[in-house]
């Protein structure tokens, strides 16, 4: 921790270092980061006082504010993508995705949860012969696919396939000549 001192230069990077300190120690101590002074909800970082506070400041903002604020998380989001550290908790590398290996787990149990919760059908048991590989509904016999799924996947597969003949330059050859198409 910071030694402080009447003789210390207070610049912006040791404010931001003290306070920095000071909030991971709250965090430690189960102590509301904004007051310093209560003990924090289970599982958050303010007491219930800060918390209805932050609560009544985000809904009295106006739409330009918000709209500022998303602006500023957005920069950040891909700022942080971009130097390849995590979005989320900003710590461990992230391998090329935006998050790190730690957050991705909490994100996807997170995510199964959610749709638990609404009824939907888990990834890991469609595709099983009974259910819709896409959707979870019934298959239609012989297939993995539900006749809307199996539809658009062939309305797919057929515009891949002329944008693939449009593009590959092997299909504009045959024996060394060049062949319109």
């Amino acid at each position: 921790m910071i030694q402080v001192n009447s003789k210390m230069a207070w610049t912006k990077e040791t404010h931001r270092e003290y306070m920095r300190e000071l909030r991971a120690w709250c965090r430690e101590h189960h102590v509301c980061v904004a007051c310093n002074r209560e003990e924090v909800i289970p599982g958050k970082k303010y007491c219930s006082d800060c918390a209805e506070k932050a609560r009544l400041r985000s809904i009295s903002r106006s739409r330009a504010e918000r709209d500022k604020a998303n602006e500023r998380a957005a920069e950040k989001y891909h700022e942080f993508k971009d130097k390849g550290i995590c979005v989320k908790c900003r710590k461990y590398p992230s391998n090329g995705k935006a998050l790190c290996p730690y957050c991705l787990a909490a994100e996807r149990k997170r995510h199964i949860a959610t749709n638990r919760e609404n009824g939907r059908m888990p990834r890991e048991i469609m595709g099983d012969g009974y259910h819709c590989s896409m959707c979870g509904k019934e298959p239609l016999p012989g297939k993995k696919l539900c006749k809307d799924c199996y539809e658009k996947v062939c309305v797919s597969l057929v515009k891949a396939r002329a944008a693939k003949r449009k593009t590959d330059p092997w299909r504009t050859f045959v024996f060394g000549k060049k062949v319109e198409q």
